[in-house]
Parts: C-alpha cells; sequence; structure tokens
C-alpha cells in the first residue's frame, strides 16, 4: 500500500506502524541528505545525521506533537542537527586551539623557567669558582658596572692588573659554560 498523505503516515507512524515509518523513510532519505549534505560537507556525516534524525522521530513518535507536516518537520530538524554540529564542531576546535596554545605557552613557560633556573646556578657556580681576585675583579665590573679604572682605584691595583683578571675570569667562565651557549642564546632571545 503507498501511502501520499503526510498527516496519514505521521498518524500511522504514530500509532506505531512500521511499514508508514519505512515507507516515509524511503522516500524522503535521500533527499534529506542532500540536503544535510550541503551544511556539512561530508557524506557520511550528513547520512549519520539523517539516520538520527529518523530514529529520533520514531523513538519519541508517541509524545511528538507535529505543528506542521512530517515532511517540513524532517527538514527542519535535519537542518537543526546540522546547524548544531557545525555549531559543536567550531567550539571544539576553538577549545583546542586554547588548550593546545595554553598547553604549550604553559609548557614553554616551564621548560623555560627550569632551564633558567639551572643556567643561574652554573653561572653563579662558575663565578663563584674563579680566584678571589678575579671573581672581584669580574663582579665589580658585570655586577656594579664599574669601569675598569674604577676597579683599579678602589683595589689599587693597575687598569693592566684588572684587564688581565676579566680577560682569565672571561676566559674560564667561556671555557665552563661552552657547552650551554646555545641554550644562553636561546633564552636571550626568547626573554
Amino acid at each position: 500500500m503507498i501511502i501520499h498523505s503526510d498527516s496519514y503516515s505521521w498518524t500511522d507512524i504514530k500509532n506505531g506502524s512500521e511499514l508508514a515509518f519505512e515507507h516515509f523513510f524511503k522516500l524522503h532519505y535521500n533527499e534529506l541528505c542532500r540536503f544535510a549534505y550541503s551544511f556539512v560537507g561530508d557524506k557520511d556525516e550528513a547520512e549519520e545525521m539523517v539516520q538520527q534524525v529518523f530514529f529520533n522521530l520514531w523513538a519519541k513518535r508517541d509524545v511528538m506533537q507535529l505543528s506542521s507536516s512530517l515532511r517540513s518537520y524532517l527538514f527542519g530538524a535535519v537542518r537543526n542537527t546540522s546547524l548544531n554540529r557545525i555549531e559543536h564542531a567550531q567550539v571544539k576546535l576553538k577549545h583546542e586551539a586554547n588548550y593546545s596554545g595554553e598547553h604549550l605557552s604553559s609548557s614553554n613557560l616551564s621548560a623555560e623557567r627550569i632551564l633558567s633556573k639551572e643556567l643561574d646556578t652554573l653561572i653563579k657556580e662558575s663565578i663563584e669558582a674563579l680566584p678571589d681576585q678575579c671573581r672581584l675583579v669580574f663582579g665589580m665590573s658585570r655586577f656594579e658596572n664599574l669601569k675598569y679604572v674604577e676597579i683599579a682605584e678602589q683595589l689599587g691595583i693597575s687598569v693592566k692588573t684588572v684587564e688581565k683578571h676579566m680577560g682569565r675570569a672571561l676566559k674560564e667562565l667561556r671555557e665552563k659554560l661552552k657547552d650551554y651557549l646555545e641554550l644562553i642564546i636561546l633564552l636571550l632571545l626568547i626573554n
């Protein structure tokens, strides 16, 4: 028996007629799939959404009240499902982008802090390992920003001696920190 009327089909479906439901499914399935595809651009996803709409229709048939034709309801349901999928996909992409950005930046900050602390410790240990006079001259030059002449006056030594101590300090620090030179440059570039 061929059912032509939307209301008759809906009444039969509402009363549990699997034949009426199957007829309506076959009558509108391909058209609804094309309609869904126009939204989501994926054939499999479009078919899945249409099947879900039909499943929901059958599952809720005894409590559903249609204010329009069954065909209109199905197209509206497919449209709403499609728009919800698109919105969900956009929210998911945005969340993933935010999460990965936060995760990367927090990971980078943590790694940078750890490396920076390790490097600070290594530099301090290297400076502490310098001979006393070299360490004193180096500290006055680099941390107190004194000129060689000022250091020489304060310590009562010649400028040449200050230069010699600075040269030795820099040479020893370069030697001890040579394996970390790339890391030092990287940290300087990040900051």
